[in-house]
């Protein structure tokens, strides 16, 4: 986050994480992402089924409620808690048992630290660190939301300095072969009033 700040902004980091000012009021983007990487570290510790549904829901709640009282919920729309409770159901459904991927011991929310030069060293959070099961390879899969899904969204990712800092930590830690790479895990969040129209979607890039 730091690097991804430096770069777009040098002005924007020495505010932020020199001299640590922050803004009082909350951002939802923000919030509404961390608290959703905190349903997924439910589901993913604890089974990715719709029996397990109210408490990562509560995990979510856990974070998001003290930053918004309930007065302010339809303001956001896409990422109000109605549209993220549908987007976290749809979820456990499209992904109930994680598809071709089964987590490594203790591969969630992994703190990692790995050397960028003799003297220097990088440090990161990997979401979930999961194995292939028709192979066994190593992948990195890293939770987003967005609102849109469009081309130029979909490839800020190939450069993007994140995602290759999780394959350097996770080759630092493993056989260089091992590690096949890192997907972006996405939900397009799409509000709807009346139900209707395209909902939240889920892919992995």
């Amino acid at each position: 986050s730091k690097i991804l700040t430096h770069g777009r902004c040098p002005r924007e980091y020495f505010w932020n994480y020199i001299l640590g000012w922050r803004k009082d009021n909350h951002n939802v983007h923000l919030v509404a992402g961390q608290a959703w990487h905190k349903a997924m570290e439910y589901l993913r510790k604890h089974g990715c089924h719709l029996d397990n549904l109210p408490a990562a829901w509560d995990e979510y709640m856990r974070v998001y409620r003290p930053a918004f009282p309930v007065h302010m919920d339809e303001s956001f729309k896409n990422k109000s808690p109605g549209n993220m409770q549908a987007a976290l159901t749809s979820y456990i459904k499209h992904h109930a048992l994680f598809d071709d991927y089964e987590a490594v011991d203790e591969g969630i929310e992994i703190p990692a630290v790995a050397p960028i030069s003799d003297t220097q060293t990088i440090c990161g959070r990997i979401d979930w660190l999961a194995r292939r099961k028709a192979d066994g390879k190593l992948v990195i899969i890293d939770y987003k939301t967005a609102g849109q899904d469009n081309n130029a969204w979909r490839k800020q990712w190939d450069l993007n300095s994140q995602m290759s800092t999780y394959i350097h930590m996770a080759r630092c830690f493993f056989d260089f072969d091992a590690v096949w790479g890192a997907m972006v895990e996405v939900v397009f969040l799409r509000y709807s009033k009346t139900g209707k129209g395209m909902g939240n979607t889920f892919d992995r890039i």
